[in-house]
């Protein structure tokens, strides 16, 4: 693992602690990534496989900043990104699932182009005012074409391309344990919510302390290793290929390293801010 220790700017002793704890699953996520550069010269015949493997694309590059950013000890950081691929990856396995949606995914487009633009209407109108008028007429009347087919209960154009939400779309790709394991930990994070503030707190300190540290860096690897490996798995299927014992292989290498970071953590956070 000579890529972990090349950096005069981390200190040995993490670096030593790093590999120590994640070697393997560093090895996972470069197995991936090699897998993903073999699937992402298939071949694309129609939509769905394009649009699959822009999606699969999209995730290798996350995987590899979950990489750098683990290997510099901003662990909390990966465990966003790796949030976003767990989301790509929801989108990937339900159009698969459901490839009738397809044109929803592909022309809502439209939606959020015209939503955009009324928003530099409104916000920015000099801005707005730049666009040639035939581009805002092309945007207004793609807008209308499709509006229809993304009405809600009110009768108003909804907000996603998809009218379920990331749970409902979750039990359709079939990612449920996933989820339940893996999102609300993330998101907690992502949004700075209580408990997710607590998560960033060490337990000696009761500081957020600058990285290098130890703390999220096995759960964010894991997860995008496994996401990743999903997405692999399900747009092999699409071409007929199969990377099952490679994919195989990386997920087990990443389940073999221990979650521990070593990091005490706090048990709320009334031991940071105590009531008066």
């Amino acid at each position: 693992m000579a890529e972990l220790s090349d950096d005069p700017r981390i200190p040995a002793a993490f670096t030593r602690r790093l590999h120590d704890l994640h070697g393997r699953q560093f090895d996972a996520m470069g197995s991936c990534i090699e897998v993903a550069a073999k699937a992402l010269e298939l071949p694309t015949r129609e939509n769905l496989q394009r649009v699959a493997r822009s999606l699969v694309a999209s995730m290798t590059n996350s995987m590899t900043a979950v990489g750098v950013l683990c290997r510099y000890g901003h662990g909390a950081d990966a465990i966003r990104i790796a949030r976003r691929m767990f989301e790509v990856l929801v989108t990937l396995r339900y159009l698969i699932a459901r490839p009738a949606e397809l044109r929803d995914y592909l022309e809502f487009d439209c939606v959020s182009r015209r939503e955009r633009l009324q928003f530099y209407k409104t916000n920015h109108p000099a801005l707005y005012d730049s666009f040639p008028i035939s581009k805002k007429a092309e945007v207004e009347q793609e807008y209308q074409r499709v509006k229809g087919r993304f009405l809600d209960s009110r009768n108003k154009v909804r907000r996603n391309w998809c009218k379920h939400t990331i749970a409902q779309m979750t039990e359709v790709a079939g990612l449920t344990d996933l989820y339940a394991l893996f999102y609300f930990y993330a998101s907690a994070i992502h949004h700075a919510s209580p408990m997710g503030l607590g998560m960033l707190i060490k337990g000696e300190s009761l500081e957020i302390e600058p990285a290098p540290q130890l703390a999220h860096v096995g759960i964010a690897l894991r997860l995008a290793i496994h996401a990743l490996a999903e997405a692999l798995r399900s747009y092999g299927k699409l071409h007929g290929v199969d990377f099952e014992n490679l994919l195989k292989v990386a997920e087990n290498s990443a389940d073999e390293d221990s979650l521990r970071d070593d990091t005490p953590v706090i048990g709320s956070l009334a031991e940071v801010f105590p009531q008066t």
